[in-house]
């Protein structure tokens, strides 16, 4: 069974709250999103996305060879952050 890695916390943090603070200073009216919506749209575009946040090179683009237990752990971290 694979886990989330250490750094995943830390770096989806950081990156959401750099996103956020670009959109804002660029578009005055933008409605922030939440952290679980970054995270769940940057599964939706990055291939790699799954293989860092599980840090487990043999994970296939997008996670398509996760397991459903895997893919709920995800979901549920995201909505924990």
């Amino acid at each position: 069974m694979r886990t989330i890695a250490i750094y995943a916390e830390k770096v989806l943090n950081e990156n959401y709250r750099s996103s956020v603070s670009k959109l804002g200073e660029t578009n005055p009216d933008f409605e922030s999103y939440t952290i679980s919506d970054f995270c769940e749209l940057e599964s939706e575009s990055d291939p790699d996305f799954f293989r860092w946040l599980f840090n487990d090179p043999d994970i296939n683009d997008f996670g398509s060879n996760l397991t459903e237990e895997e893919k709920e752990i995800a979901t549920i971290f995201f909505y924990t952050l």
